[in-house]
């Protein structure tokens, strides 16, 4: 069999099996796409990313996170839309970390190499990733850890996968592109979309209601307002 492809797009085919022994025909028609910028018109990149052939994994399959998943699944009701970006602070640039003496964890519904680089940056050491989304044992498991009672946290959520914890934290908090669902449920509600710097905005506004936030910006900003020293041999 020979596949014409007729587009700009990369295409493909192979053959799939079901448990009750049908054969499948599965074609792929895979297109990578440049984000377009106010008024402009979406068009295809230049370069095209090719086929996944096969499952890849950032170690050990089975024992670690998946970087890229095979493109030719035996039954698909509708397109895959996958959207390569980054999260950004207002400033355009990050505030990698400032003391504050609040310790924070990241809970997420899904399993992510990028995550796991992100936090240790961070210096974040309790980091929960779900394939599944069921958050609230991992929660659980990390407020038992520490000592502390679910009516002493805070969390922000978006989705229903968030639900959960936000029915039992004692601060929840939506943020801007939260689901009404979600929004109904908290007493925070944040201007800033997730990934748009929603985190930012609740530690601003967290301190701020402690009295803290003077003493952190101004620490913060004094340590590098200081020309390090270095040493000649």
């Amino acid at each position: 069999m020979e596949l014409i492809n007729a587009t700009r797009m990369v295409a493909g085919y192979n053959m799939g099996l079901e448990p009750s022994g049908r054969e499948l025909l599965v074609v792929v028609v895979k297109g990578t796409f440049v984000l377009p910028k106010a008024g402009e018109q979406v068009r295809l990149a230049d370069e095209q990313l090719p086929l996944i052939m096969a499952d890849t994994f950032t170690g050990d399959p089975g024992f670690s996170a998946p970087m890229h998943e095979i493109d030719f699944a035996p039954r698909k009701r509708a397109c895959d839309v996958l959207l390569v970006g980054s999260a950004h602070a207002p400033t355009g640039k990050q505030v990698a970390r400032m003391r504050a003496g609040i310790r924070v964890g990241i809970l997420t519904g899904r399993v992510s190499e990028s995550v796991r680089l992100r936090a240790r940056e961070l210096g974040v050491d309790d980091l929960a990733q779900d394939p599944d989304g069921y958050k609230l044992g991992a929660f659980r498991a990390l407020i038992d850890k520490h000592g502390i009672d679910p009516r002493e946290c805070a969390f922000v959520g978006d989705d229903f996968p968030d639900l959960a914890l936000l029915r039992i934290v004692g601060l929840p908090v939506a943020v801007g592109n939260a689901v009404p669902e979600i929004i109904r449920e908290c007493r925070v509600h944040l201007d800033a979309a997730g990934g748009s710097g929603a985190v930012r905005e609740f530690c601003e506004l967290l301190l701020k209601a402690r009295g803290e936030w003077e003493a952190a910006w101004q620490g913060y900003v004094a340590e590098r307002s200081e020309v390090p020293q270095t040493t000649r041999s």
